[in-house]
């Protein structure tokens, strides 16, 4: 009885820990307030390299959604930080600015009633946004070398952020996480008849295609949704944007990553860039059995984020080495 219960015990502080090491920390948290954004500072904040990172699409803070203290969603940021955080400074840009001590402020996750949101929240507009905040905060401090990292659609509009900073021999890689190079029109084609997308998202997915040929026009000017609750502006924006045409341009190293199972993004998307830009100093991993995210239901969630975290830790290292 001793023994299984001495078992039993070590199980649950192996668990606890497990756990403990992918819970959220933003160590050393500090806000800039930009005239247009705010953007967020941690990690070593005396450290010489800075790691960007660009979260993907939604209607929340990137730092993901906090009541009363406690984190219900987190960012990739929080991801990330673990195995970086004492080597490097870190910034997460906010996607728009608004007054963290409203009910609609930060980490309120309801940006999407927000009508005059729906109206800006396109790729070229968040672009915008975003380098004009990285590039307010660059000018204020010195650092010798910068990394990008993007998810999702973070990863979609990277090489497009990467042509607007400024001061572009800092920036020394980039991270593309389930992204790729290929318009989501294209990525919902191929997705829509996927074996391994479930039944709601082909038909969503299908249905996006569908009227799109027809109504995309009008979409342009609609802050109104879809019967799936997308908003049209937004949707026309990311299934026109092609990020292959400026991936081409970028000759700095850059690690993509993708699960071969994303049934948001396909996998196809990144595969594409491997095929048609092998010229570049770029290089990929993809994980067998990882969807756009590490599922965070299954029992080897945080096996799978250490494998990725510290998977782009050794490459940022590599890079720095070089």
């Amino acid at each position: 009885m001793k023994t299984t219960k001495t078992v039993l015990q070590l199980l649950s502080i192996t668990v606890l820990f497990l756990f403990a090491s992918c819970a959220t920390s933003y160590p050393n948290m500090r806000t800039h307030d930009y005239e247009n954004a705010f953007v967020y500072e941690m990690g070593n904040l005396y450290a010489d390299t800075l790691v960007i990172t660009i979260e993907g699409s939604g209607w929340g803070s990137t730092l993901g959604r906090k009541w009363l203290g406690i984190w219900l969603h987190t960012s990739w940021t929080s991801i990330m930080l673990q195995p970086l955080k004492r080597e490097n400074a870190f910034l997460v840009p906010e996607k728009w600015k608004r007054n963290p001590k409203t009910n609609a402020g930060l980490n309120s996750g309801i940006y999407y009633d927000d009508l005059y949101l729906r109206s800006i929240y396109t790729i070229e507009n968040l672009v915008d946004m975003y380098a004009e905040s990285i590039n307010l905060y660059l000018a204020d401090n010195r650092f010798r070398s910068v990394f990008i990292v993007g998810f999702s659609e973070g990863a979609i509009v990277m090489p497009l952020l990467y042509a607007k900073i400024d001061g572009k021999e800092k920036i020394k890689g980039i991270v593309s996480i389930a992204g790729g190079g290929l318009p989501m029109y294209d990525s919902y084609s191929l997705l829509s008849t996927a074996k391994i997308t479930p039944r709601a998202q082909r038909e969503a997915y299908a249905y996006a295609i569908e009227n799109y040929e027809t109504e995309s026009d009008a979409w342009h000017d609609s802050v109104g949704v879809n019967k799936y609750g997308t908003v049209l502006r937004w949707l026309a924006s990311v299934m026109e944007f092609e990020p292959f045409e400026y991936w081409r341009n970028i000759d700095i190293p850059v690690l993509f990553i993708h699960g071969e199972k994303d049934f948001n993004v396909a996998v196809e998307s990144t595969r594409y860039i491997q095929e048609n830009l092998s010229e570049k100093p770029f290089e990929f991993i993809y994980y067998k059995n990882m969807a756009h995210t590490p599922n965070s239901f299954s029992p080897f969630y945080c096996f799978q984020i250490f494998g990725i975290r510290n998977d782009i830790a050794k490459w940022i290292r590599k890079v720095q080495a070089q």
